[in-house]
């Protein structure tokens, strides 16, 4: 999917469910970070948070084995450190 297509569903998302702002990527990705720094150490957000033109997918930026750490989970509200399926792929080599 092209930005501007992705740029164009997630505003449309925010518009259908009420928000009166315009949704982007970068509203997004504050959540995250608002919502990784409830929970997780500042390294780990840091190391999560920096810019990467190459990852572009939840595999790479959010599940990311050198990471070693759900994001996902902590944007989400749930326990991250509950995860035994992110333990075992922080732990293997793909």
């Amino acid at each position: 999917m092209k930005y501007s297509a992705y740029a164009f569903y997630l505003d449309r998302i925010g518009s259908e469910l009420g928000s009166e702002d315009k949704w982007t990527s970068y509203c997004m990705r504050h959540g995250n970070a608002n919502a990784l720094l409830k929970v997780t150490p500042n390294p780990v957000v840091d190391q999560v948070m920096r810019h990467d033109p190459i990852t572009g997918c939840l595999a790479n930026a959010y599940l990311n084995r050198r990471v070693g750490f759900n994001t996902q989970d902590a944007f989400l509200e749930r326990d991250p450190s509950a995860d035994d399926l992110t333990k075992a792929f922080s732990h293997m080599s793909i």
